[in-house]
């Protein structure tokens, strides 16, 4: 579901006492369009018709109103960003079976907001944020065989990654 922020309140201009008579808005330079309230949604095509359709990243609202008298305030401009994508995690699990507790390091990354969350689960223990864990093999060798890892992120504008795993495997030396 895409990210939509509103830029939804009245921006009066009260010279003198005289109403509002009108608000205009327009989004990345378009055209100046009439109303007191915008809405952004990010998504892949833009559709005729709806100026709010824009692509994820940076954009530019700028508003001005009018009041009855005839004044004018000065145009005010404001930068939104949208960001509808979930970041992406990294693991680093080692490929072959290891002999020794080894850390598994989780980097994620997330081109416009940010990350914000990273957050693990080692062999159906809790749930637990940060991005490095240690998956220790026991001495007495109870913990051969395969510990899966299943991990996601969330970046600062709440999107969501879907879960992924990996898995490490231990085996007794020879």
């Amino acid at each position: 579901m895409p990210l939509a922020r509103r830029l939804g309140q009245r921006w009066p201009v009260n010279a003198g006492g005289s109403d509002v008579a009108a608000t205009k808005f327009r989004i990345d330079g378009g055209p100046w369009q009439s109303g007191t309230r915008c809405l952004l949604r990010a998504v892949r095509r833009r559709h005729p018709g709806h100026p709010g359709d824009v692509a994820n990243g940076r954009h530019t609202v700028q508003f001005f109103s009018t009041d009855t008298a005839g004044n004018s305030e000065a145009i005010v401009s404001r930068t939104v960003l949208l960001d509808s994508n979930p970041p992406r995690t990294y693991d680093e699990a080692p490929p072959v079976p290891q002999t020794e507790g080894v850390t598994v390091h989780l980097t994620a990354t997330d081109a416009l907001s940010g990350v914000a969350h990273t957050y693990y689960w080692l062999d159906e223990g809790p749930w637990v944020e940060d991005s490095e864990l240690l998956v220790a093999a026991p001495a007495d060798e109870s913990g051969d065989g395969e510990h899966t890892i299943w991990y996601y992120s969330v970046d600062a504008a709440g999107n969501v990654e879907a879960m992924r795993s990996c898995t490490v495997t231990f085996e007794a030396p020879w």
